[in-house]
């Protein structure tokens, strides 16, 4: 009886490790889906800058 007591707890020790290692998991997910995502935002401004430059410039010259 001991036997399968202490099997149930390994079992119930080990569900909670793989939970914590999935929770870890997510949040590196998030982290690299929330810099990717930081990234294009500065990308799309940078563009739009430039494009906004570009049309100074050309109103300038002309």
């Amino acid at each position: 009886m001991e036997n399968r007591e202490k099997l149930t707890v390994d079992v119930e020790q080990e569900k909670h490790k793989q939970y914590r290692r999935n929770e870890a998991e997510m949040k590196e997910e998030r982290k690299l889906i929330t810099s990717h995502m930081q990234y294009f935002v500065d990308e799309s401004k940078d563009t739009k800058m430039r494009a906004r430059f570009c049309n100074i410039s050309k109103n300038f010259r002309q």
